[in-house]
């Protein structure tokens, strides 16, 4: 009985409406009433998200249309057919039943179906790896809506090409496609679109280096999104005013948009974003060498962390608040945190992670002044890299445990991993580590023969 509860669902009361209408026709050999009835139905079953039932309907109506002759509503539910195929995963059919649809839109001059297939066949192309074939749909989809004034269709072919352009690398291109995007959008009164297209011009010149220009069309996009009274996209306004402030280096305003995002978002009760702008804002305080500034933040996402039940994020949160211990000589408070991250990498199976946490473990046994705990650690660490063969944690560890041998006044066993830390920087092709390693090197010796 439990199981049959489970699989009875409330059938929507559209649906129903629409089922009663379709029975109607049917019985009454009403075709041209079915094959509406029959379009909407399974528009609705789509939308409901119930992909086969909405299949069922577009392929009968395909039948009933073929009966009626109405061609135009044969290259409706071909188009529909393929919507629906694509959300089943058979692309293929879906590629069948789209090109069917837009060779019957072009014979009708059914202009906005044309585009949409356009638009769908573009879709698939771009799934398919196929970025060159899916930009030359989406540019005739622009082509055909701007032509029939149809300024819907033409931000969305335009914005689907901007993104494929952003994803190549081909910058100009993509701010030229996001400027067509933005305009139809605010000529049409999408204020939301064009609070997204603002973002995505903000981001596509911050890829370009042109860091002031980003932030200010981030402020514009703020200042709109302030007046949608949705407080999702200030959010993102909010945080990508962060990232550019960041990406300029000015701390006091990173700061600032990032406190806002933070309080936007914990009043909205959204911890999952509240949590994600932490993660975003703590490597950059670390980074600046923002220790106190950090933790906070990191306490407040350690928090968020767990009430979330989010191990990666508790991982995190604790590894980076034993790196501001290590950093503020708080060596008891650095070495518990770094255990406590130690326990969730290991819960959440993260090699790499592990022999991270191992290496920041040993380093805290190096300024505590216990030398063989330190080494052993260390020893673990590297192990453990290069079981994984993770070839950064190698270098990574071979480094500390020269370090750590160094500081134990075994200078030959501190050359001996300098050396093979710089045979590994070589095969990496690192020549920045790779000569911070000789550097070292050079100072062991001189210290050996000394």
């Amino acid at each position: 009985m439990e199981k049959q509860a489970e699989d009875t669902q409330p059938v929507p009361p559209e649906i129903v409406a629409l089922e009663r209408r379709t029975g109607r026709a049917r019985t009454a050999g009403d075709l041209a009433t079915l094959e509406g009835a029959l379009f909407e139905l399974g528009r609705a079953y789509l939308n409901s998200g119930n992909v086969p039932k909405g299949l069922t309907q577009f392929e009968e109506g395909l039948e009933v249309s073929a009966e009626t002759g109405n061609r135009q509503a044969q290259a409706r539910f071909w188009g529909y057919k393929g919507i629906a195929l694509t959300q089943l995963g058979n692309t293929h059919f879906a590629q069948i039943a789209l090109q069917k649809a837009r060779k019957l839109a072009q014979e009708v001059d059914d202009l906005p179906l044309l585009a949409d297939c356009l638009i769908h066949l573009g879709q698939l192309q771009a799934a398919a790896g196929k970025t060159s074939r899916a930009i030359a749909k989406y540019e005739q989809a622009l082509g055909i809506s701007r032509d029939a004034g149809n300024r819907p269709r033409q931000m969305y072919a335009a914005a689907q090409a901007a993104a494929l352009f952003a994803n190549m690398g081909a910058l100009e291109k993509a701010m030229e496609y996001y400027s067509v995007a933005l305009d139809a959008a605010e000529r049409s009164g999408r204020r939301h679109a064009a609070c997204s297209y603002h973002i995505a011009i903000g981001n596509v010149l911050l890829a370009g280096g042109e860091n002031e220009l980003a932030v200010t069309r981030f402020e514009e996009a703020l200042e709109l999104a302030s007046t949608l009274e949705e407080r999702a996209a200030e959010l993102d306004a909010l945080s990508h005013l962060m990232r550019a402030h960041m990406a300029t280096n000015r701390l006091r305003m990173a700061t600032f948009y990032a406190d806002n995002a933070i309080r936007l978002a914990r009043e909205s009760g959204a911890g999952d974003v509240e949590l994600a702008q932490i993660n975003l804002l703590t490597p950059y305080l670390l980074e600046q060498e923002q220790y106190a500034q950090a933790r906070p933040y990191l306490e407040r996402g350690l928090a968020l962390a767990q009430g979330q039940d989010n191990w990666m994020g508790q991982m995190t949160m604790s590894e980076r608040l034993g790196y501001v211990h290590y950093q503020l000589g708080e060596f008891d408070q650095a070495l518990a945190a770094y255990k406590e991250a130690l326990g969730f990498a290991q819960h959440i199976h993260e090699p790499a992670a592990r022999a991270r946490l191992l290496g920041r473990l040993s380093a805290v046994f190096a300024e505590q002044g216990a030398m063989d705990e330190a080494v052993t650690t260390a020893d673990k660490a590297l192990a453990l890299a290069r079981e994984n063969e993770n070839d950064d944690l190698i270098a990574e560890q071979q480094m500390l445990l020269a370090f750590t041998y160094q500081d134990a006044g075994e200078i030959d066993k501190a050359i001996t991993c300098c050396r093979e830390a710089i045979s590994t920087y070589e095969q990496q092709e690192n020549e920045v580590l790779r000569e911070q390693a000789e550097m070292l090197l050079a100072t062991l010796v001189e210290g050996s023969a000394g």
